[in-house]
């Protein structure tokens, strides 16, 4: 299991440094004070969401496994798992259909529910096979794709500029933030 123990713990550590790195990337674009905007709240909230989630994973089977033993803490763990990540699949895909047709909505809807909410759901399905086949294997594959997940997210932040227009400030034109054409 030494291996094992090495991936979660590597796995915990790029969960924790994730959210770290994006913290200062948003403090450094946001140096005006400008407020976050809805979807630039929503992409953070799925990154720390997600890095949570990889963090507690990592952590979970060193914890479980001194009281049931190794075979049923890959059986908690990946049902846990799976549960998690349904949950926030399925909360973001509803997040995306109550913001459509408002200005916050996802720029391309399509996208967000193929590049994560379908292969979310796919993972926590898989996971949850952990119930009748626990495997370590099956379980760090699970908190692997968590993880691919979440640096989606960070890369999103650091490669795609906000797109939506900001309010206007007080005795300010509105500030845009929408490309010149």
């Amino acid at each position: 299991m030494l291996d094992v123990d090495q991936a979660l713990v590597t796995m915990a550590q790029i969960g924790v440094a994730l959210p770290g790195f994006a913290g200062v990337i948003t403090s450094l674009r946001h140096r005006g004070n400008a407020e976050l905007l809805p979807p630039e709240i929503r992409g953070l909230l799925l990154m720390l969401t997600l890095a949570s989630i990889v963090v507690i994973g990592g952590i979970a089977p060193f914890v479980i496994v001194t009281a049931v033993g190794e075979r049923q803490t890959w059986r908690i763990c990946g049902v846990c798992l799976g549960l998690m990540l349904a949950g926030v699949a399925g909360y973001n895909a509803w997040i995306a259909h109550r913001d459509r047709d408002t200005p916050w909505a996802p720029r391309r809807p399509r996208v967000l529910r193929w590049s994560f909410v379908v292969p979310g759901l796919v993972v926590a399905f898989t996971q949850l096979l952990g119930a009748f086949w626990p495997s370590p294997g099956l379980y760090l594959a699970g908190l692997l794709l968590v993880l691919v997940g979440g640096g989606r997210q960070f890369m999103l932040l650091l490669v795609l500029a906000p797109m939506h227009e900001r309010p206007a400030a007080a005795g300010q034109e509105g500030v845009s933030t929408l490309p010149d054409e």
